[in-house]
Order: structure tokens, then sequence, then C-alpha cells
């Protein structure tokens, strides 16, 4: 989920013309697209389902996936054009974690300390592995890390759905 913000640095030197300080350039927009996402979050719950608010969070993600995509292959990258995708997809996820957090802890309530330290741990490895070995190898050309976006994007969606489709997550949290 995070292959765009694991390679910022690599995105505003070498695809934005950056400088070493114009991180923040990068860095303000995705925080306040996840600060828009958690505000989100907090408004929909209680509104909605668990698992209507992960689907509405992956349709933010995706959109936002498809239109970097788009923009990356189709137009000369400008901080606009690269930024703007990014914000709405780190939304999504704002709104996805707190409910796939909550759904996930739920499978285990007799266990809930051991699940959140998994569940932690899980996060943070699988987010090492794409910043430290996917994002590397897509960074040099902005089509690339869009599409790894995409896809990356898409198979958690995926499995999202077959996740509920098998039933693996509570009767509560299982879309109609």
């Amino acid at each position: 989920m995070f292959l765009y913000i694991s390679s910022s640095p690599e995105l505003i030197y070498r695809h934005l013309g950056g400088g070493p300080n114009d991180f923040w350039r990068l860095f303000v927009p995705l925080v306040g697209g996840m600060m828009a996402g958690t505000f989100l979050s907090g408004r929909l719950a209680g509104r909605l389902s668990h698992a209507h608010a992960v689907d509405l969070a992956y349709g933010l993600m995706l959109t936002g996936a498809l239109i970097n995509l788009a923009l990356a292959t189709g137009l000369e990258p400008t901080a606009f054009r690269v930024i703007a995708p990014l914000v709405l997809y780190a939304s999504g996820m704002s709104l996805a974690m707190p409910n796939l957090s909550l759904m996930a802890l739920d499978l285990f309530p007799a266990h809930r300390g051991l699940a959140s330290a998994l569940l932690g741990f899980l996060q943070t490895g699988s987010n090492a592995l794409v910043a430290g070995l996917l994002a590397p190898l897509l960074a040099p050309r902005l089509p690339t890390l869009a599409g790894g976006m995409l896809v990356l994007s898409a198979t958690g969606f995926m499995l999202w759905r077959l996740a509920c489709r098998r039933h693996w997550l509570p009767a509560s949290a299982a879309l109609p």
C-alpha cells in the first residue's frame, strides 16, 4: 500500500526535479490526505459496517491509482499531476486501516493483544519488503511506479473480496 510513499525521495528528486529541501511538497499533501481519510473514517463509524467502509476505501485507492497511472503514462509529470492522485489514495488507505484492523482483532477476541502484535508485524514487514525490494525496481520510471501502485491496490482489493466471499470475517462484517 505504501509503494509510492516509500519511494518518495526518489519521486521528488528524480521525477519532479526537486531538491533535498522539497520533500515537504509531497509529505504535507499526503499527510493531509491521511487526515482526511481518518476524519472520514470517524464520521462513517457507526453509520456504515466495517466491510462497507473498506469497500469505499478501496474505491478511493483504486480510483487514485488509476488516475495516477493515466497521468503518469499520458502527460509530462508535474507536482500536481503526480501528488493529487496520491492524496486520494492516502485518504482511502486511512479510511481502510482502522476498519481492517478492527475486523482482524475481532477474529481473535480472546487474544487481541497477540493479534494486534502480529498484525503490526505483518504490516511493518510487508511495507519493508515493498519499500526495500519492489519500489527500487519500479522507481526508475514513473509509469512503472504508478503501475506497481495499481497492481498492489488491485491485489489487495481482490484478496479483500475473497475474504468476504469465503466468510473469513465475522458475520457482522460480511457483505450482504
